[in-house]
């Protein structure tokens, strides 16, 4: 391919079909201790969602999301979404990780690249204040 004359592969993924990768660290780490708390953010991007859990006898919990789990540490004009989002391993795995989660992430990144964009900052400088899904 022209261009890439020089390229090289750096990583692959062990196996085919693999449904995991990266982990990436955010300026806050979304946990389910959060969801079992029921803790609230200012900077949340969902109105409470509401989830329930076969390990917890299928119990419903109301939860919201902070913006921080998009943001990465040490990385100022990048956003994070879909499963990729800084959550504990079984918070992705039990509770984000679908089709619509991930959808709905994208959006809200676009949203937030969009304002900051046009306000001359990067992600991490943008006050989020309001859920963007009710």
């Amino acid at each position: 391919m022209p261009g890439f004359e020089n390229a090289a592969l750096s990583n692959v993924g062990r196996y085919v079909g693999i449904r995991d990768g990266r982990h990436p660290v955010g300026e806050y780490v979304f946990s389910i201790e959060d969801v079992l708390a029921g803790r609230r953010f200012a900077d949340a991007v969902t109105a409470p969602m509401r989830k329930s859990f076969f390990w917890d006898d299928y119990r419903k919990h109301d939860f919201e999301v902070p913006f921080r789990c998009f943001l990465p540490k040490k990385i100022s004009n990048l956003l994070l979404t879909g499963a990729s989002l800084s959550f504990t391993y079984e918070t992705i795995f039990m509770v984000m990780r679908n089709f619509a989660w991930c959808t709905q992430t994208g959006e809200i990144a676009g949203h937030a690249a969009a304002l900051s964009a046009e306000k001359g900052i990067s992600p991490k400088e943008l006050e989020w204040r309001s859920p963007y899904f009710d």
